[in-house]
């Protein structure tokens, strides 16, 4: 039997381009005791229809250009989570998948509405904090989203931390990233937005052209504009040095697939700061000099491919937390 959310049924306005696709959506979701107080098109979104709603599920299948479009306004509208789907198979698996995600984002959001605000913490971590967050960077370039497709699908154990993908990418696909990596994971990911809160077992898609900065409540900022012509964007060395100086000893990074050498002075950066960098091997890129440039500053401690990185990083991320939080005592 499904279970029931304490808070009542998780509401969800349902969007997308394909009429019988919402309708044996809303029907196979509807038994699973998600109850849909909307739809429409993409195109046709409003914020009135979203009166009332824990989260919206949008469903790309069948999309043109015309609604993909929209989906950067819908996208910056909105105020409740988005959960992508895209597929005309509702198999039992898929639709219980469907079910948890929009599940596990209403009681986010539900948990943010009636959450107490918390004194801001000091990040350079110490041992008797309670509210140690670990952050790591995934930076990739060229070969990166099958990397990152790859390592993301294989965290079958999410660890409790908070990732925020680096790509090198144009400036119209941080959104398509988001969508392609959330379908092929456990986690939740999206697009790192102004005022967003860092959760664990999230994945944040850094944006391409605004610079990336994490305020002393934890929560994105982002702020002007890399130039226009800026050889990489987003800068993943900028950002492993803002995780570092932020998170310390509880930043981490991977470097991924990649050409020429963004991520080695981060890498530096996040070793000096005490944290930890992992980096792809050479044999399961596409092209390896990202990763070979930060193992040459001495900072990589552990390669390998993307899959057996995601099934030692839990293990070390456990542990890591472990060292900063005190064990409780009676």
């Amino acid at each position: 039997m499904t279970p029931v959310n304490e808070q009542g049924p998780t509401r969800v306005v349902l969007l997308g381009p394909d009429l019988d696709l919402r309708r044996r959506l809303r029907q196979r979701l509807t038994i699973c005791g998600i109850e849909i107080v909307g739809e429409s098109s993409i195109a046709a979104f409003s914020r009135s229809l979203a009166h009332g709603a824990d989260a919206l599920l949008v469903c790309l299948e069948g999309a043109d250009d015309a609604e993909l479009d929209a989906l950067d306004r819908v996208s910056g509208e909105r105020a409740e989570p988005m959960v992508f789907f895209e597929s005309d198979h509702l198999d039992d698996k898929m639709i219980a998948r469907v079910s948890q995600k929009l599940r596990a984002a209403a009681n986010e959001s539900r948990r943010a509405e009636t959450a107490v605000p918390q004194p801001a913490y000091d990040p350079v971590v110490e041992p008797d904090s309670a509210e140690a967050l670990p952050v790591w960077v995934l930076g990739a370039s060229f070969g990166g989203p099958q990397a990152l497709t790859a390592f993301l699908g294989a965290l079958t154990e999410p660890p409790p931390a908070a990732f925020i993908v680096a790509q090198h990418i144009g400036d119209d696909f941080a959104e398509v990233l988001a969508q392609q990596l959330h379908r092929v994971t456990q986690l939740n990911v999206t697009c790192a937005a102004p005022g967003m809160l860092l959760h664990p077992g999230r994945v944040y898609v850094a944006p391409i052209r605004s610079r990336l900065a994490i305020d002393e409540r934890g929560r994105f900022q982002l702020y002007g504009d890399h130039s226009a012509d800026a050889l990489y964007t987003p800068n993943i060395d900028e950002i492993m040095a803002t995780i570092a100086a932020r998170y310390r000893q509880l930043s981490g990074a991977i470097v991924f697939s990649g050409m020429a050498s963004d991520g080695a002075q981060g890498a530096r950066a996040i070793q000096d700061a005490g944290g930890c960098v992992w980096a792809q091997d050479e044999a399961s890129c596409t092209v390896a000099s990202m990763p070979e440039t930060a193992s040459a500053t001495g900072a990589v401690t552990r390669r390998g491919p993307p899959e057996r990185l995601a099934s030692e990083l839990p293990r070390h991320i456990n542990n890591l937390i472990k060292r900063y939080r005190p064990e409780q005592t009676a």
